[in-house]
């Protein structure tokens, strides 16, 4: 499936937010190649196998994914892969028309806040404006790559996040 989405560092979170409509989700990134990114998932009682290649233009709003559910043993034995994993709670906002994943970062990413939202294709990209709660399209950035993030700690970000005067968000 070809999915087209931009990705924003938060500014803030939207007052009329709610904490109601989550999902908890452990990413596990075991490989890379450049054209592909390999990678478990964990969604609640769902356990996935995603692949994701990138688009041959470099346009990074732009990929393939492709998605097989896994057996709670198939999954186990990922899991003895060296991996990196991302542990995040994904937020389900609705604005304007809108739907926008809002996924706050734990563990060695707490206090990173990143914000995806999906489009039926490019020219309905194309046409998106940024909302005010959103400080940065990070899209194209090579930092804000899940596999690349998965290494990260927020420390090592810092100097990146200050050169778009990003700010920590809480959330609980």
């Amino acid at each position: 499936m070809q999915e087209t989405e931009l990705t924003f560092l938060a500014k803030y979170i939207p007052e009329d937010f709610s904490k109601k409509n989550y999902i908890d989700l452990i990413d596990s990134y075991f490989f890379e190649t450049g054209e592909s990114i390999f990678r478990t998932r964990k969604k609640w009682n769902k356990l996935m196998l995603t692949k994701k290649e990138v688009d041959p233009s470099g346009d990074k709003s732009i990929h393939q994914e492709y998605t097989i559910p896994l057996s709670q043993k198939e999954y186990d034995q990922f899991t003895i892969l060296p991996t990196k994993k991302t542990i995040k709670r994904r937020y389900f906002y609705k604005k304007d028309g809108y739907v926008f994943e809002i996924d706050v970062l734990w563990w060695n990413l707490k206090w990173l806040v990143l914000i995806d939202v999906e489009f039926t294709n490019k020219e309905a990209r194309d046409l998106f404006i940024m909302p005010d709660f959103c400080l940065a399209d990070v899209t194209q950035d090579e930092w804000v790559r899940w596999w690349t993030i998965a290494w990260q700690t927020y420390e090592n970000l810092q100097s990146i996040l200050d050169s778009y005067w990003y700010q920590k968000i809480y959330l609980d």
